[in-house]
C-alpha cells in the first residue's frame, strides 16, 4: 500500500496552462531556403534546489508563440510524450523531481533540453505528510481527490473553511468531493503513533465576469472592434458570437485579435482557469449598428512595399463624400486631416507609413476609418523600380476598362506581356498606351533601363464585371495558355445556374449550332477551345478562348515535366467537387489548375471568399491591412475575422497552409456564415499531435463531415492541404448552407 501511494505521491503534478485561442492563425512561417530559427531554452522559477512542499515552479520561454513540452518521470520530452504547455505555466512541486522540457514553434528548431532538479525538503521525522488534491472538471462542478503520502493515514476534511478535527467528515480514497460552488476544502491527515500533518488548504474560486470595450448596449459603426477581457490573471475567455452559451469548445478570445463586427451582434462570453477555479457567469453583450454611416475608404495601391514618391489614390464609393486623412497616426475625425483629392494625394517618401483615412458626408455617420501601411522597396541602388499598376491587382473591372502602368524610376522603359511569359528586355512587349481589358486577364511587367538592373516582375491580375442579365463567361480547366500532357481533359464550367456551354475546336466563333458541352475533352494535339454560354431569358456570355499546346513528348528533354505529379487534373476522389464548384463560380480562375498542389495562405482565402460572397448574396465590405500583402481576398477575410496575421501585422500570404490551419479557418467562416459549431472533441488517433488552439476547430470540422482523416484514423494537423481539399471542404460548406 505504501509504494501505491509513494508512486502517486510522486507522479501527482498539478499544472496550470493557457489555452491557445482556436479563432486566429498566428504562427510564423520560414522563407523558402532560409535556415530555420531555433527557439529559446526553456528556463525556470526558480531553476532548482531544495524546496517546501507544495512550492510553485514557473517554466518560461523567451520566444514568442512557443509550446514547451514536459516531462517529470526522467524521460526525453517530446511533442508524442510530452505535457504540452505554454510559456508562464506553473508547476506545483509535491516530491522530490527533475523537470526535463523543451519548446518548439512551427517552422523553427526545437529548443534544446533543459533539465531542473527539485528537492522536497523533509517534514518532521514524527509528522504525517501534508495532504495533496487533484481536481477534475465534471458537469456538476469539480471532483476534487484527495490523497497522503504517509501510508495508512486517514484525512479527515471540511468544505465550509473551518478546521478540520478528528470529528470532520472521513475521505473515502474511492469517491471524490463533489463541489459544485465555490468552495474552501481543509483537510488533515492522522496517523496512530504520530503527529497530524499541517492543515492543507484548497480554494475553489469562481473567475471574475468578462467585461468588454466599448460596454454592452452600444451603438457602433461596422467595422468597430470589440475587447474582451477578465480581472483573473491567467484567465482564458470563451465567447459566441450566435447567441449560444460559450462552453470550453467555443472560441477562445485573443487579446491580440479583437472582435471586428459589421452587422447587429450579441456576443457572449465567459471566463475560465484550470485548477481551483470555476467558470465565471455568462455575460452578454449586445452591440447594434448604425445604418446611415459613410463607406468605408479604399486605397490604391492598398498596402505593402511601394516605391520611393508613390501616390497612393483613395476613394469612397458612397456618393459625395469627403475623404480626409492623416500621415501622422493621431487621431483621425471628421473635423481635422488633410482633405483628399487628386491634386492632394498621399505620397509615400518614408521607409515606413502609415496612411488613416475616412468618408464624412452631412446627414451620415462618418465612415469607419481605415488604416493603409506602406514599406518602401528595398531595391538594390542601381535596379529599376518595380512597376505599379491603375487598377490594382485583383480588381474586378468593366469589359474595356484600361489599365494604366508606371514606374517610378525616371526615363525607364515598360515591358510587360498578357500571355503567362515572363517580360524580358528581349521578350513582351513595349507599353505605351493603356491596356484595355475585355477578358480575364494577367498582366507581368517590369521596368528596364540602360545602366541598371531591370525591376521585378509585378504580376496584375483583373476580373471582368457582368451585367446581371448577362451569363457568366465560361471559364476552364487548366487555365487558358498552358502546357499539358497529351490526353489531358480540358473542363468547362459557367457559374451561371442552367446555362448551356457550346465550343467550337477550329477556331470558330461558336454558335447555338456549335457542339454542346457535357463532357471534358481531351487534348491530343496543339488546340484552341472557343466556348459561349447561354441561357434562355438572358444575354449570351462573352467567348471564352483557351489554348493548349502538347509538353515536350521527349522523356529525355522533358521528364520532370512528365512525371511532375501536380499536373492540371484533380485526383480521382475530388474531381465530382472541383467540377461542382468551378460550375458555381467558388474557383477563382488562377486556382483551376495544380489541384494536387499545397495551397498557400492566399489562396485559401481566395476560395473562402468566393463561398462566403456567394452563401450570402453580398460582397464583402470589411477590410484589414497587413504590412506584407494588399490582396483583397486577404484584407476582406481578415475583416471579418475570420483570419488573422501571424503577429507584428504580417501575414506569410505565400507560405502554405497546414490542416490544422485550415480546420481554424474552415470554422471560423462557419460561424461567420451563423452556423454554430459543434461542440465535439475530436476523435483521430493522433489527436495528441493537434496543437491546443485548434483542437476545439478541428473536433467541429470532423462532426460536421467538412473536414476528415488522411487514413488510418490520423488527421495530420501539420501535414499540407492541397488546392483540392480546399475546393471540396470549402464546396461542403456551401452545399450545407445551400
Amino acid at each position: 500500500m505504501m509504494k501505491k501511494l509513494a508512486a502517486r505521491f510522486f507522479t501527482t503534478l498539478l499544472f496550470i496552462a493557457l489555452i491557445f485561442s482556436p479563432t486566429v492563425i498566428s504562427m510564423p512561417f520560414a522563407a523558402a531556403n532560409t535556415p530555420l530559427d531555433t527557439v529559446a531554452e526553456v528556463t525556470a522559477t526558480p531553476s532548482g534546489g531544495v524546496v517546501g512542499f507544495g512550492a510553485p515552479v514557473t517554466l518560461y520561454c523567451a520566444t514568442p508563440g512557443a509550446t514547451i513540452y514536459y516531462t517529470v518521470d526522467g524521460t526525453m520530452p517530446t511533442i508524442a510524450d510530452g505535457i504540452p504547455c505554454t510559456s508562464g505555466t506553473t508547476i506545483i512541486i509535491k516530491s522530490t523531481v527533475t523537470i526535463r522540457a523543451k519548446a518548439t514553434k512551427f517552422a523553427m528548431n526545437e529548443s534544446p533540453v533543459a533539465n531542473f532538479t527539485y528537492t522536497l525538503s523533509a517534514p518532521p521525522p514524527n509528522q504525517v505528510a501534508m495532504v495533496t488534491a487533484a481536481t477534475r472538471a465534471v458537469s456538476a462542478g469539480m471532483e476534487v481527490s484527495l490523497a497522503c503520502p504517509t501510508a495508512n493515514a486517514t484525512i479527515v476534511y471540511t468544505i465550509d473553511g473551518s478546521e478540520p478535527t478528528a470529528a470532520s467528515s472521513r475521505y473515502q480514497n474511492t469517491t471524490p468531493i463533489l463541489i459544485t460552488q465555490p468552495s474552501t476544502i481543509k483537510a488533515t491527515a492522522m496517523k496512530t503513533g504520530m503527529s497530524d500533518s499541517e492543515t492543507a488548504t484548497f480554494n475553489y474560486t469562481r473567475a471574475a465576469q468578462v467585461t468588454a470595450n466599448p460596454p454592452s448596449d452600444t451603438t457602433l459603426t461596422k467595422g468597430s472592434v470589440i475587447s474582451l477581457s477578465c480581472p483573473t490573471p491567467g484567465a482564458t475567455i470563451k465567447y459566441t458570437l450566435n447567441g449560444d452559451t460559450p462552453s470550453g469548445t467555443s472560441y477562445a478570445y485573443n487579446p491580440n485579435s479583437p472582435i471586428v463586427i459589421n452587422r447587429d451582434t450579441t456576443i457572449k462570453a465567459i471566463a475560465s482557469k484550470t485548477g481551483f477555479m470555476f467558470d465565471s457567469e455568462v455575460t452578454t453583450f449586445t452591440y447594434t449598428m448604425v445604418t446611415n454611416q459613410a463607406a468605408p475608404v479604399t486605397a490604391n495601391p492598398s498596402s505593402g512595399t511601394v516605391a520611393k514618391g508613390t501616390a497612393v489614390a483613395l476613394s469612397c464609393t458612397t456618393p459625395g463624400a469627403v475623404i480626409r486623412y492623416n500621415l501622422d497616426k493621431t487621431k483621425l475625425t471628421g473635423s481635422n486631416g488633410t482633405i483628399y483629392s487628386k491634386d492632394n494625394m498621399p505620397v509615400i517618401n518614408a521607409d515606413e507609413v502609415t496612411i488613416q483615412a475616412i468618408a464624412t458626408k452631412p446627414g451620415l455617420v462618418d465612415g469607419p476609418m481605415a488604416t493603409f501601411r506602406y514599406t518602401l522597396t528595398t531595391a538594390a541602388p542601381n535596379q529599376v523600380a518595380p512597376v505599379t499598376a491603375d487598377p490594382q491587382d485583383g480588381t474586378a473591372v468593366a469589359e474595356g476598362t484600361n489599365v494604366t502602368l508606371s514606374c517610378p524610376t525616371p526615363n525607364s522603359t515598360i515591358k510587360y506581356t498578357i500571355n503567362g511569359t515572363t517580360p524580358a528586355s528581349n521578350n513582351g512587349l513595349v507599353y505605351s498606351t493603356p491596356i484595355p481589358i475585355n477578358t480575364y486577364t494577367s498582366i507581368k511587367a517590369i521596368g528596364i533601363k540602360s545602366g541598371m538592373s531591370d525591376g521585378p516582375v509585378a504580376t496584375f491580375t483583373y476580373h471582368l464585371t457582368r451585367p446581371a442579365s448577362q451569363v457568366a463567361t465560361v471559364t476552364a480547366s487548366p487555365k487558358d495558355n498552358v502546357a499539358v500532357v497529351k490526353g489531358t481533359e480540358v473542363y468547362l464550367a459557367c457559374a451561371t445556374p442552367g446555362a448551356e456551354i457550346r465550343y467550337t475546336l477550329d477556331d470558330s466563333t461558336p454558335t447555338a449550332d456549335s457542339a454542346l458541352y457535357s463532357a471534358p475533352i481531351p487534348i491530343n494535339a496543339a488546340t484552341t477551345i472557343k466556348a459561349i454560354a447561354g441561357k434562355s431569358g438572358m444575354t449570351d456570355s462573352l467567348m471564352a478562348t483557351f489554348r493548349y499546346a502538347l509538353t515536350n513528348p521527349n522523356p529525355a528533354t522533358n521528364a520532370n515535366q512528365i512525371t511532375n505529379p501536380l499536373l492540371s487534373q484533380p485526383s480521382a476522389w475530388a474531381k465530382s467537387d472541383v467540377v461542382q464548384a468551378i460550375q458555381l463560380g467558388l474557383v477563382p480562375e488562377p486556382l483551376q489548375n495544380n489541384y494536387t498542389k499545397p495551397a498557400t495562405r492566399l489562396e485559401f482565402c481566395a476560395i473562402a471568399v468566393q463561398v462566403y460572397e456567394k452563401a450570402t448574396g453580398s460582397a464583402i465590405t470589411a477590410s484589414k491591412q497587413f504590412d506584407d500583402t494588399n490582396d483583397l481576398n486577404v484584407a476582406k477575410m481578415a475583416g471579418l475575422n475570420i483570419v488573422s496575421g501571424m503577429g507584428n501585422n504580417k501575414f506569410a500570404p505565400h507560405e502554405q497552409i497546414t490542416r490544422e490551419q485550415a480546420a481554424v479557418i474552415l470554422t471560423n467562416l462557419l460561424q461567420a456564415l451563423n452556423s454554430p459549431p459543434v461542440n465535439q472533441a475530436p476523435t483521430f488517433a493522433d489527436q495528441n499531435r493537434i496543437s491546443p488552439w485548434a483542437i476545439s476547430a478541428v473536433g467541429n470540422v470532423q462532426a460536421q463531415g467538412i473536414m476528415n482523416g488522411v487514413g488510418n484514423n490520423q488527421f495530420s494537423p501539420r501535414g499540407l492541404y492541397t488546392r483540392e481539399q480546399s475546393i471540396a471542404t470549402l464546396l461542403r460548406i456551401y452545399n450545407s448552407l445551400n
